[in-house]
């Protein structure tokens, strides 16, 4: 009995066609950019579901503050899920010019995700700093099978239009994705678990401490207060801080308080988004 192709070897067959698309027309694509969008690009997305002439999912040419892209992914309340740029086959993708398009395609439409391409080679932007080595996908070089599972987990439609997608003829699919949401989501938890305890801060009487954040024993006993409860703290006297990891360390004012629960989120979200937008993504915090 024949069975329908599975999502991921769909993709993947239409991966091979890429490669061989680029193969038998390599003189033509390294002088055309649209003839690589077309040939390349086109299809890659159009597998991932983002159909480029469904104007709600997708803007071609976008042109806001004097910044052009290629291909704006939206989502269904129309904020930038990511962006696409393209440039001709066989391009040098790595070069200051376009790592200042990138730092202003994040500024510009308000995402940290980028996709930067000549069709074959796929660059991926996921943080707000451009130079930070991006994460290459090269469907002549790579394994094909894992490339499509990247694209899939970092670009498919299904990430922002669920409701929208097509499952077809397979009647397990809608199953098997909610199996796998949910198992992503158990993750996520765990994770974040791991981190869920309050930065807490030492009121005097002030205690003992030995160097490099070892607390004594007369400190473990102390009464420690979570920050969220601290309330008003001017004007109060402090004298250690204990991170979410259990380490403690002997500060004498509130700035250094401050500064290592700083320190201590951007060592473990190193992916955070900086600069962090309001809810109205205009003011620019950190």
């Amino acid at each position: 009995m024949d069975r329908a192709a599975s999502p991921l070897t769909e993709l993947c067959s239409q991966l091979h066609s890429i490669v061989e698309t680029s193969r038998q027309f390599q003189s033509i694509l390294r002088g055309s950019e649209a003839a690589t969008r077309a040939a390349l690009v086109d299809p890659l997305l159009k597998a991932l579901g983002w159909n480029v002439s469904d104007l709600n999912r997708v803007e071609i040419e976008k042109v806001k503050n004097n910044t052009r892209v290629d291909y704006l992914l939206k989502k269904p309340d129309e904020q930038v899920f990511a962006v696409v740029e393209a440039k001709c086959f066989n391009s040098q993708l790595r070069n200051p010019d376009l790592l200042r398009q990138i730092g202003d395609y994040q500024r510009t439409f308000y995402t940290k995700d980028v996709w930067l391409t000549d069709g074959l080679q796929w660059l991926f932007y996921d943080s707000y700093d451009p130079t930070r080595e991006p994460y290459r996908v090269n469907l002549m070089s790579d394994n094909l099978s894992e490339a499509a599972l990247y694209f899939l987990y970092h670009l498919d439609v299904m990430l922002v239009w669920p409701p929208s997608y097509d499952y077809g003829t397979d009647p397990a699919l809608p199953q098997r994705l909610k199996r796998t949401e949910e198992r992503l989501d158990r993750l996520e938890q765990d994770a974040n678990a791991k981190h869920v305890t309050e930065p807490a801060v030492l009121l005097p009487p002030a205690r003992v401490y030995t160097p490099h954040s070892t607390p004594v024993a007369a400190a473990r006993n102390a009464a420690w207060r979570e920050m969220k409860n601290c309330g008003e703290v001017t004007g109060k006297a402090i004298t250690g801080v204990r991170l979410p990891n259990g380490t403690e360390h002997p500060v004498k004012y509130w700035k250094d308080v401050l500064q290592l629960v700083a320190e201590y989120f951007l060592a473990n979200k190193p992916d955070a988004c900086m600069p962090i937008y309001d809810s109205d993504r205009r003011t620019m915090v950190l």
